[in-house]
């Protein structure tokens, strides 16, 4: 922004702070003609506004008593105690009729309608669960009074059973012995096969006799056991679902329980003693009187837990028709209290008072303007002074740009003059093609290594270029992170002898595949590792580590013994456009590309990226491999 436009704009803002001074005055005039309105406003507040919020909250707090109360309706146990609930209810229902005619007086029917309507539905509600709890009682009574009969019949089973037991066993115990002797006698007369097989099959009879009537006996006692099992599970029941798996178990073992007693009924037993053969014929009316007619414990409690649940989706709405209640009567309270706050604004001083505090806020906005004024004028400054730095900025970095092109052009101009120098001299035929053909394999491999390089130098340009306009995009695929280690140390190898640096390996056996792109994660070691041997002095050493970790990361590490970088060094090394220092870009070759392309493709990949450094000691770079990166 130049001053000419910046005084431009200081004039409008003059202007326009000049115009809300102007403003805020007549602002205050116009306050003190609306003051005259002030006895209206107070008269309006305590004839309509602070009646209607006294019956808003009598009304809310009246319904949220009736919602309260019913719970307590749908848990007493006796039909006087119903009674004296609702009756006290009903007193608060008449206060909440009270209030719904007081706000009905007020213009706003749409508001005054959903009162009504669920105030209405909330004492609606508390009458229906009345009549409910009405009916659950008489339901809790008749299954008390059903449970009561199961406690008797459970106990006399005893009385029943004990006989029939001991008497299937005594009577197979008769037959036992009546049978015994005469096969004893029989033996002792026979003379024939034909009396033997009278007495086997004599004694098969017995034993088929006395297996039936045990097996009756322990049908009766084990049937009539466990019908009194379902009975006492279905009265303790709560969940409706599980009732008809209970009564269907029920009628099951009642079936059996009844063909064990016909089968009771038809026998020598049952005939021999009559007091025995009634009461189990008592007992099977009794167990079936549970699945049928009055005392039917399983209808009964069908009916009960329906009831319950009827009651618990009353409650239910009433809770929400209360809340919602609330909500109007909360809108309408913060509407009158905003009326009550303007009015106590209002009331706090006299007439003139008033007019004195506008006065004062006036010139308060006033000197409060030009205050805007000068801030504004300030920020002007400052935003001009932004201009300036931010103009140095770009011209700093004109001149990054500027070295680094100038070093691009040397490192595209020297594999280029070796090329052009090589081919020339091999055009020329300087040397004679068959005695001094080894020169021209020379000359050969120059010329490939010199393309080489300078393809590297172009792809890693073109490669920054991709990463910096978003259009980079990774082929990825199960990678062996050993493999691609021990390829790159075999391509920097040469170089690592020639100038005296060791290289040494240490990768863990066993490591999984990891997810990468082969080729990149490649070109990241390489980067790495030319980096290390470029800055190892001779007789140093640039060592790779690959090694698990134990939160499950797969750590690469790369160290050197080389001439180091302090930490500034480092983040100017990380700028696609700087370099550390031009005397060091000078005393070793490179496009200062290497490590900002190293980071971006690690990024790519959503690892970990971490250079640790101290200058003349060497540097060490560490990459974590993330699990989600990791197949097992």
């Amino acid at each position: 922004m130049n001053k000419g436009e910046a005084n431009i704009i200081r004039t409008r803002l003059l202007i326009a702070f000049s115009s809300i001074v102007a403003l805020v005055i007549v602002a205050s005039t116009v306050a003190l003609i609306a003051f005259d309105m002030f006895g209206g406003v107070v008269e309006n507040a305590t004839t309509k506004t602070l009646p209607r919020m006294a019956a808003t909250i009598r009304l809310s707090e009246r319904a949220a008593l009736i919602a309260a109360g019913a719970p307590k309706i749908a848990l007493v146990k006796t039909h006087k105690q119903v009674i004296s609930e609702i009756t006290r209810l009903s007193k608060h229902y008449n206060d909440m009729r009270q209030s719904l005619n007081m706000l009905g007086q007020d213009q706003d029917t749409e508001q005054f309608d959903h009162f009504e309507k669920n105030s209405e539905r909330i004492w609606g509600l508390t009458l229906k669960i009345r009549q409910l709890t009405h009916r659950r009682i008489d339901q809790r009574t008749v299954h008390q009074t059903i449970m009561k009969d199961v406690h008797n019949l459970q106990n006399e089973l005893a009385d029943v059973l004990t006989p029939l037991i001991y008497g299937v066993t005594s009577l197979t115990r008769l037959q036992g012995s009546r049978t015994a002797h005469q096969i004893s006698r029989r033996i002792q007369k026979s003379k024939d096969n034909s009396e033997l097989k009278d007495t086997k099959k004599k004694i098969t009879g017995l034993t088929d006799y006395a297996l039936h009537n045990i097996e009756y006996a322990m049908a009766i006692r084990n049937n009539s056991t466990l019908m009194v099992s379902l009975l006492n599970g279905a009265a303790q029941i709560t969940d409706a679902h599980l009732l008809p798996a209970l009564q269907n178990q029920y009628i099951q073992s009642f079936s059996d329980f009844s063909h064990a007693i016909d089968a009771f009924l038809q026998g020598p037993l049952a005939e021999r003693n009559p007091i025995l053969k009634e009461n189990i014929k008592q007992l099977k009316t009794r167990f079936n009187s549970y699945i049928l007619g009055d005392k039917n414990l399983f209808s009964v409690k069908q009916d009960e837990l329906e009831t319950d649940h009827e009651i618990e989706l009353i409650l239910n709405e009433q809770r929400s028709l209360t809340d919602l209640i609330f909500i109007l009567s909360q809108s309408t309270v913060s509407a009158v209290e905003n009326n009550i706050e303007e009015v106590q604004i209002e009331l706090v001083g006299t007439l003139n008072k008033s007019e004195v505090a506008i006065i004062t806020v006036a010139i308060i906005c006033v000197f409060l303007a030009f205050f805007i004024i000068y801030q504004t004028h300030i920020i002007l400054i400052k935003h001009q002074e932004d201009m300036r730095q931010a103009k140095e900025t770009a011209e700093l970095a004109s001149r990054a740009k500027s070295e680094f092109l100038a070093n691009m052009s040397h490192e595209l101009r020297t594999p280029l003059n070796a090329i052009i120098g090589f081919s020339e001299a091999i055009k020329m035929k300087i040397f004679d093609p068959v005695k001094d053909a080894e020169n021209y394999d020379d000359y050969i491999n120059s010329i490939h290594i010199s393309g080489v390089h300078l393809l590297d130098v172009i792809n890693d340009v073109l490669d920054v270029s991709r990463i910096e306009a978003g259009k980079f995009t990774l082929e990825e695929e199960d990678v062996d992170l050993k493999e691609v280690v021990e390829a790159s140390l075999r391509l920097v190898k040469d170089r690592a002898y020639q100038s005296g640096v060791k290289l040494t390996t240490k990768v863990d056996e066993g490591l999984p595949l990891i997810f990468a792109d082969k080729t990149r994660l490649k070109q990241i070691c390489i980067n790495l590792l030319s980096n290390a041997v470029k800055f190892t002095e001779e007789n140093g050493q640039v060592s790779v580590t690959v090694c698990a970790q134990q939160n499950g990361n797969i750590l690469l590490e790369v160290t050197d013994s080389g001439i180091g970088m302090t930490q500034e060094e480092i983040e100017k090394a990380l700028e696609v456009f700087g370099q550390v220092e031009s005397q060091l870009s000078r005393s070793h070759e490179g496009t200062g590309l290497g490590l900002p392309l190293v980071q971006s493709l690690i990024r790519l990949h959503g690892w970990g990226f971490k250079i640790e450094s101290d200058k003349g000691k060497g540097t060490k770079v560490s990459i974590p491999i993330t699990p989600e990166r990791i197949r097992l």
